[in-house]
């Protein structure tokens, strides 16, 4: 039966060396069998790494973005706890801190899911502080510290994007990535990539005010900083999973600034260019970079922003809108309305523009009043027909 263990472990070293953990998991329960009776402390030692790759195989297969994804998170932390549990017994250390650890950061994962950011990054910080006490520093556990490094990262800033009063405090998290870069040999190209990805949101956000108050050219420059900041933060030639996971998350970033850059180009065409068959398409564009973006934060297992989505539905309404208003059918209603109503309306955006600096309302009812004021100023009650389709298009917009 001892050969045959021997075998099942053996077989189980190759999968774990190929990252197939839980191909490798089943194997170490299948070799712990066979040690019954012949070696009980090998037999509790296999069983318990067994649990422990069980574990770490749930977490790297689960799908963030869907409603299983919780529940697969409290299946990870159960074997973590058990895999705890049986290192204790027979008082290997470092399996029972290594155990711990993940155990820890399953937990932080679960508070955060349930939106309870303080609690996750408490469990986060003991999760860093249970690995930092192993003794071995193989690549399992250097890959672990990562993991929960950007786990704290995604938690923070998604508290910053949520509450505007916590922005203050970017650069505090800035100066702490940038230590943690200083203090970790080997590992300088995963943190200049969390730099890159931290100082996009800051430009992002920034870029993304800018745009709320009609300032096309200021809000490119923004989006086009991030996107340098995430170009010298990108991870080349990923050595691991964690890696790999930090160098997707770098590109969902990309996509979601790319997204802004063409909100402002849909910006420019519309005011400087006037022509809204052109910014429609300016705004799909970026309607189709947030969904990238957003598929992007779901498969790295980073923070998945609601106000991303958001964004991206808006530019989709804007886009239909757009279409609307450079559509033949409406040109071919207009083309002969005259000069009065052409004033009224490009008066009324003009206007309307300028005070948006402190009515700050979304650019969809801008459109809209201009075009109102241009119907009504140009057509008074002959307009009824125009009004009609102008709310239409209000109707069609989701709330």
């Amino acid at each position: 039966m001892k050969d045959l263990g021997d075998r099942y472990e053996t077989e189980a070293l190759q999968l774990l060396d190929d990252n197939k953990f839980l191909e490798g998991a089943t194997k170490l329960h299948l070799a712990a069998k066979e040690y019954v009776g012949v070696d009980d402390i090998h037999q509790k030692q296999l069983s318990a790494r067994g649990d422990f790759f069980q574990g770490m195989g749930t977490y790297f297969g689960i799908k963030f973005g869907r409603e299983e994804a919780v529940g697969e998170l409290h299946k990870a932390f159960d074997n973590f706890q058990t895999a705890e549990e049986k290192f204790r017994v027979i008082d290997d250390r470092q399996g029972t801190l290594a155990s711990q650890g993940w155990k820890l950061f399953m937990e932080g994962l679960i508070e955060d899911s349930g939106g309870r950011p303080e609690l996750a990054q408490t469990s986060y910080s003991s999760a860093k502080s249970a690995f930092g006490e192993i003794d071995s520093a193989s690549d399992v556990v250097k890959q672990a510290i990562l993991a929960v490094d950007n786990a704290y990262l995604s938690s923070r800033m998604n508290q910053i994007v949520l509450d505007p009063a916590l922005r203050e405090k970017m650069g505090t998290l800035y100066s702490v990535v940038s230590e943690l870069k200083e203090n970790s040999p080997g590992q300088e190209a995963f943190y200049q990539a969390q730099l890159g990805v931290l100082r996009s949101l800051e430009y992002f956000l920034e870029g993304q005010a800018s745009l709320k108050l009609w300032d096309y050219h200021e809000g490119r420059e923004l989006f086009d900083k991030a996107l340098s900041e995430l170009e010298k933060g990108k991870i080349v030639s990923p050595r691991n999973e964690i890696e790999k996971q930090m160098a997707r998350t770098v590109e969902a970033y990309r996509e979601l600034n790319a997204a802004g850059s063409s909100e402002a180009q849909s910006l420019e065409l519309l005011l400087k260019d006037g022509d809204p068959r052109m910014a429609g398409q300016a705004q799909r564009q970026a309607a189709d970079a947030y969904r990238k973006a957003e598929d992007g934060f779901v498969e790295t297992r980073f923070s998945s922003l609601r106000e991303f989505v958001q964004l991206g539905e808006t530019a989709k309404h804007r886009a239909g809108v757009l279409s609307e208003l450079g559509s033949d059918s409406l040109k071919a209603t207009t083309i002969g309305l005259g000069k009065w109503f052409v004033l009224f309306t490009f008066t009324g955006l003009g206007l309307l523009t300028l005070l948006n600096a402190f009515l700050k309302v979304d650019g969809f009812w801008i459109l809209v009043f201009s075009l109102f004021i241009g119907i009504c100023g140009g057509f008074g009650l002959k307009g009824s027909a125009l009004l009609e389709a102008l709310g239409k298009i209000v109707s069609a917009r989701q709330p």
